[in-house]
Formats: structure tokens, C-alpha cells, sequence
């Protein structure tokens, strides 16, 4: 009985949950049920893929009237008469009254020359046919894909006049290639005044070229009179008949002036630490980041470690492409340096030439070794520089903080504090579920007042200690310095490396430019948001996920833009100083990029006849749960592009960046999601013309089922 009573309130809390997942919207008008529209966009079937069972026909559809209790049904009727059901699999049997989909027809069989299909709209109750229409596609022989380069950049905008006469001249090359036949390969060339090519592929040990990738060309005098640039192209080539598939060039500026000497700017280990068991067994590693400017065509960087005798080897790990990025993260081997009881490991990185190995400039940094068998603080940082006596009076300041542990016991916990100035302590730790810190991470510490008003420092605190016995087993220090008042906050320095921004890289969302910043007089409280300004003024957040929420207040990064819109030449990524308690903005820096391959509009100025037409962009189920998936499909017109994201959205990245015009693609959502997630298509044509439209998914959570108490559990209680 306690059993059946317990089912029927599941089934009470259930039902109204899965009645606003899979129920269908309630009849609004008057009138008969019908089905408006029943369209593809397909004009033929190819006979080899229905033969082989792999068609699929995109359609489209709309319903009015549609009752409560009916369903649409996708089928095809044979060429005996024959109905058999053409729809693919899907988690969700409930079908929207509008929406976009693909069938997966059948051989017609008999002599037939066409495909029937047919919606109908049924009752779900008495199966009975409530409304119904057709179409009908010829079969035949579907053309070739035609075999397109959709990429072909470079970082570089200019290449040097004297490395080329040189010939050391060297420069790197992304590309991308779709619908490849296999008889294929890319070639590289440079096209000359007199408008030859030459071949400018460096020695290679296999000459098929993948379909993506990065590479490096080397560039020969273009000839003519007086240059001012040099045309670089690549070709895909038939192999047998060496037919060109496709081709597609860049051109960069001849650059005749010596310009600023090379530099390495960074040069930033990501431990400060590593142990000597690791170095031993060789299988310590430790992060990298680094950034060159000035960059001459025929350099390259190196990585090395100083051992104790003076020695230098190399600490690169192995690699494919020897050709190492102007700035960029990595990752380093470093060996044991030798001598009595070291206590440290000297890692450089060096800007060399390639030809003559001269060093056009150095860097150092060092990293502490520790021993694995000692539990050990190994840091405790903080990105603030100071905190206002005010904040601390209110209770309102806020220290961000970072740690690292190594070799602690099972039975060891970490506690933060604040020692005062009579040698006692406080926690300062906000409020928490979990009583156990982890290991390594990143947090926030709340400080109290000093003692005496006349203190201008805190002094924070982290302690390993045992849980059991309370003994300690390393601590750890830092010290803050006290503000009378808010100091003027200022982000010293927001720049890139990056010449340019290629724009097919801006509308597939492989886009990515290196950035640096500097700040100083940096609040507790804060954090550093990056950001981009679209054309329309909107801002997005443009940052990649990472592990730490707060950003040091200098370093080294990569951010992810977007195509700004309209008819933009350049991308504006702007740096914000933001107070996390309020949200308001402390400082704002500004940088803008080129963008490389901009089109510019060449429609009429308030012409949108030919504007791009969404017929069509649904999301379904809608509403949706945490953690499920759903499907966005979309139809589309008169566009030469799609792009589907997440609007007004900086925490969640979006689902997919697609060029078909009819399609659609599964999105997960987030565990964590609440509310509605919005997402917006925007459709471009040619001419930059735009078109958009939303649709906004609810997240609806499932309540969890209430368990009965076990007898072990009724007993201990």
C-alpha cells in the first residue's frame, strides 16, 4: 500500500513536468485541421543513394488548426500502392505543427521514375487521417560535389624585400579544402611578374598534403620593375591529368625597410615549481607561454634549459611542425641541472635565424625544486594589489586567491586566514557546502578589519593541516596593502601581435588573434572581461573556456571574435576592468584588427529584394530539461551563409557555425541551465545582406523521484 501511495505521487509530480515537454500546443484557430505547406528543397533523388539505402530529403512544413491529441506522420507510397514509414529515428515521437526535418525515402520499386512522399496529420486516438498532403521528387543521377578551397591565409601582411633577394624568406600558410576527390593533391606556387608560377613548397618527405592544415612557403623575388608585392596561391590538382579543381590566392605587401629590432616581449612559466622525482624519472612538464614581435621571416624560437655546468639542451617536446608561432602556449621537458643539491631550473627561449642560428634576442625564467615526498605549500597568489579600507570596514572586500599543494596527506584539509596584528587568527572563508578545498584552484577570501586603525597591510594565510591531530604541515603567507580610498584604476596596455584577421576565419569561427594585457592598481573585487563590439554596437564576450574564472592582471591569452556584421573591415576587441559586485566598469581598452578578404557591399543601399529569407528555424522539445539534447533545424533562402548562436548568452559557448542552408544540428544543454536559452539565426548573402530570427527554448527541470526509506536505514534511525 506505502508503495502504491508513493507511485501515484511520482505520477502527480511527473505528469505535469512530461505534459510540458511532449504535449502539443492546444488548437487556437478556428477552422479544419490542414497541412498549409509540405515543401523540399531537393529537386532530384539520386538513384545510387536510394539503391544503397542513404538518400535523405530534406522537407519542410506547416499546420494550422492542428487538434491536441494529433501527430504528423511522414511516409511514401510505393509504386504498388504500398506505404511504408520514411522517418529517421528520434528520441521525441511528438512532431512540431511547423519545422524543418529530413526522410529517408526507399526504392520505389517497379519501372517508377519518381519518389511520392506524403505528410499526414492524424489522431492520435482514432488513427484517422485528419489532413494530408504530397510531393513528388524525380530520381536521377545527383551532380558531383564540386571539389572547393573555402580557405587560403596567412598571419603574415608583408614579407621582407632583403629575405627575399636572400632567399630565407619564409612565410606561414593556413588553408582548408571541401569535397576533395581522392585523386587529388595541393600545390603551393608563387605567381611572378610575368605571371609564371613557381613551385615554393619547402622539402618535404610526403608530398600529399592534407585537405587542413599549416604550413610554411618560401617566397622568391616576384621580378618586374619596382615590386610592392608578392602574389602567393595554392591549386588542387586532378593527379592524372593535372587539371586545376580549384584555386585561390593571397597577396602580401614587399616590405623594403629595415622596420624594429626583434624582441621576445613574455617569456611566463605556468608553475612555479617542479619536483625532483619528476625530473628524474623525466616526466616533469612545465607550461609555457611566450610572445615575439618584429619577427624576422627566417627565425624561428627555440626552447632550452641552462644546466648547472653552463650547458644548454633543448626542452621541446616532439612536434610535427618545427615552425613555432609568434606567441602561444606550450608545454617544456626540463631535465635535472646537474650539481650538488639544485634548487632550481633555468629555462630560456631564444629568437634565432634559421640559416645562420644568429640570436636575435633571449629570455629567461627560472622554477623552483621541490621534493615529492614532503607536503608542501607550493603557492599562494593573489591578482589584487591592494584592498580599500573602506571595503574592509564594510565587510564587503573580496581577495581573489590561487594555490597549489603537493604531497598531501589523506587526512589533511587547507584553511584560509587572516593573521592579526597580535598574532591571532581569523578564517576568512565565505560560506560553503563542501568543508574540503581541493588541492589546486582558484577562490575567494573575505578579509575583516585590522586591529588598529592604523595598520595599512593584511596579512592572508594558508595552512595544510591535519584534520585529525591539527598539526600543521606547511603554510603559506601574503600581504596586502591597505588603500585609504579607491585608487585610480588603469589597464596600462591592451594589444595584439596579430597583423590581420582572416574573414572566411571570422565566419566559420576559427577565428582566433593572440592578445596581451597590463594592469595596474588593480582592486580586490575585480575581474578582466574581454570582449568584442559587433556592428550594430552589441557586445559579446569572446573569451575561450578556461579552468580559472579570474584573469591575472597581466598575461598572455587568445581570444575567439566573431564576424562583426554589416559591412565591417575591421573587428573591435575591447578589455574591461569590472567590479564583480556591482558589474560596473572600472576601465575600458580598445584594440582593432584588420580584417583580411572584407567584402564590401556591393548592393543597392536599402534594396532588400534580394535579402535573404528565413522560412524556417525551430528547436525541439521545446521545453527541455537540463542536461538533454535538442535538435535545431533550420530552412533557409537567398543566402550564401548560416550562422546559429547563442544570444545575449557570455557563459555558454554556441552550438555550431553551419554554411547549409536547410539543415539542422543536435545542442546539448548545459547541466547547470535554468530559465531560457535563446538562440538566434542569422542568414547572409553576398552582398552582406542580413536576415535573423530567434527561438527561445525553455529549460524546464524534472523533479527528482522520491526514494522509499530502506529497511537499513529504518533501522539505524
Amino acid at each position: 500500500m506505502k508503495k502504491a501511495i508513493i507511485l501515484i505521487v511520482l505520477v502527480g509530480i511527473l505528469l505535469p513536468g512530461w505534459a510540458a515537454l511532449a504535449a502539443p500546443p492546444q488548437q487556437t484557430q478556428a477552422g479544419a485541421p490542414a497541412v498549409t505547406a509540405f515543401t523540399t528543397t531537393s529537386t532530384l533523388v539520386d538513384k545510387t543513394q536510394l539503391a544503397q539505402r542513404t538518400a535523405r530529403i530534406p522537407v519542410s512544413w506547416t499546420t494550422t488548426n492542428r487538434p491536441s491529441t494529433a501527430n504528423l506522420v511522414f511516409e511514401q507510397v510505393l509504386a504498388d500502392g504500398r506505404v511504408v514509414n520514411v522517418e529517421l529515428p528520434r528520441d521525441n515521437p511528438w512532431v512540431a505543427s511547423s519545422g524543418i526535418g529530413v526522410v529517408a525515402p526507399f526504392p520505389p520499386g517497379g519501372t517508377a521514375t519518381q519518389v511520392s512522399l506524403r505528410v499526414r496529420l492524424i489522431d492520435l486516438l482514432t488513427q484517422n487521417t485528419l489532413a494530408q498532403r504530397d510531393l513528388t521528387l524525380p530520381i536521377g543521377d545527383a551532380p558531383e560535389p564540386k571539389p572547393t578551397i573555402t580557405a587560403f591565409t596567412s598571419t603574415a601582411t608583408s614579407v621582407n624585400a632583403t629575405a627575399l633577394q636572400n632567399r630565407t624568406a619564409r612565410v606561414p600558410v593556413s588553408w582548408a579544402v571541401q569535397n576533395r576527390p581522392d585523386n587529388s593533391n595541393l600545390v603551393f606556387e608563387q605567381v611572378l611578374a610575368d605571371n609564371t608560377a613557381v613551385n615554393v613548397e619547402l622539402p618535404r618527405q610526403n608530398p600529399y598534403v592534407a585537405s587542413s592544415g599549416n604550413g610554411v612557403v618560401a617566397p622568391v623575388p616576384p621580378g618586374g620593375q619596382n615590386p610592392t608585392s608578392i602574389k602567393v596561391r595554392v591549386r588542387l590538382i586532378d593527379l592524372r591529368t593535372q587539371t586545376t579543381l580549384d584555386q585561390r590566392e593571397l597577396t602580401l605587401t614587399l616590405d623594403t625597410s629595415s622596420g624594429p629590432a626583434p624582441a621576445i616581449n613574455t617569456f611566463a612559466l605556468g608553475a612555479t615549481t617542479v619536483t625532483s622525482q619528476a625530473l628524474q624519472a623525466r616526466t616533469a612538464r612545465v607550461p609555457v607561454s611566450w610572445a615575439a614581435e618584429n619577427r624576422p621571416d627566417n627565425s624561428n624560437l627555440v626552447f632550452e634549459q641552462v644546466l648547472a655546468d653552463g650547458r644548454v639542451v633543448n626542452v621541446e617536446l616532439p612536434r610535427q611542425n618545427p615552425y613555432v608561432a609568434s606567441s602561444g602556449n606550450g608545454v617544456v621537458a626540463p631535465i635535472p641541472p646537474g650539481g650538488d643539491n639544485p634548487t632550481e631550473i633555468k629555462l630560456r627561449v631564444r629568437l634565432i635565424d634559421i640559416r645562420s642560428s644568429n640570436v636575435y634576442a633571449t629570455k629567461e625564467a627560472t622554477v623552483s625544486i621541490v621534493d615529492a615526498s614532503t607536503p608542501a605549500i607550493i603557492s599562494f597568489t593573489t591578482t589584487a594589489l591592494s584592498i580599500d579600507r573602506a571595503a574592509l570596514t564594510n565587510r564587503t572586500g573580496r581577495v581573489p586567491v590561487s594555490w597549489e599543494v603537493i604531497n598531501r596527506p589523506n587526512t589533511a584539509n587547507l584553511v584560509f586566514e587572516q593573521v592579526l596584528e597580535n598574532g591571532t587568527s581569523v578564517n576568512v572563508e565565505l560560506p560553503r557546502q563542501n568543508p574540503y578545498v581541493a588541492s589546486s584552484g582558484s577562490g575567494v577570501v573575505s578579509p575583516v578589519p585590522p586591529q588598529n586603525a592604523s595598520t595599512n597591510k593584511i596579512t592572508l594565510r594558508l595552512r595544510l593541516f591535519d584534520v585529525a591531530n591539527g598539526t600543521v604541515y606547511a603554510e603559506k603567507q601574503i600581504e596586502l596593502a591597505i588603500t585609504e580610498q579607491p585608487t585610480s584604476n588603469n589597464i596600462r596596455s591592451f594589444t595584439t601581435t596579430a597583423a590581420s584577421v582572416d574573414a572566411a576565419a571570422l565566419t566559420n569561427r576559427t577565428a582566433r588573434i593572440p592578445v596581451a594585457w597590463e594592469v595596474q592598481n588593480r582592486p580586490a573585487n575585480t575581474n578582466l572581461v574581454f570582449e568584442q563590439v559587433l556592428s550594430d554596437n552589441r557586445i559579446v564576450n569572446v573569451e575561450l573556456p578556461r579552468q580559472v574564472p579570474i584573469v591575472p592582471s597581466s598575461g598572455l591569452g587568445v581570444v575567439a571574435p566573431l564576424a562583426p556584421g554589416g559591412s565591417a573591415t575591421s573587428v573591435r576587441l575591447q578589455l574591461r576592468l569590472v567590479n564583480l559586485a556591482t558589474n560596473a566598469t572600472i576601465d575600458t581598452r580598445e584594440i582593432t584588427v584588420p580584417i583580411a578578404g572584407a567584402v564590401v557591399p556591393t548592393a543597392t543601399p536599402g534594396d532588400t529584394s534580394q535579402a535573404p529569407q528565413i522560412v524556417a528555424f525551430t528547436a525541439s522539445p521545446n521545453p527541455a530539461s537540463p542536461g538533454s539534447t535538442i535538435t535545431l533545424s533550420w530552412q533557409v533562402t537567398g543566402a550564401t551563409g548560416v550562422t546559429i548562436s547563442l544570444k545575449d548568452d557570455t557563459t555558454l559557448a554556441p552550438p555550431q557555425e553551419s554554411t547549409p542552408l536547410t539543415g539542422s544540428v543536435p545542442y546539448s544543454i548545459p547541466a547547470d541551465a535554468a530559465g531560457t536559452l535563446t538562440f538566434e539565426l542569422t542568414a547572409k548573402n553576398a552582398a552582406n545582406q542580413t536576415a535573423t530570427q530567434e527561438v527561445a527554448v525553455s529549460i524546464v527541470a524534472l523533479p527528482e523521484p522520491t526514494e522509499e526509506a530502506t529497511p537499513e536505514a529504518t533501522a539505524s534511525q
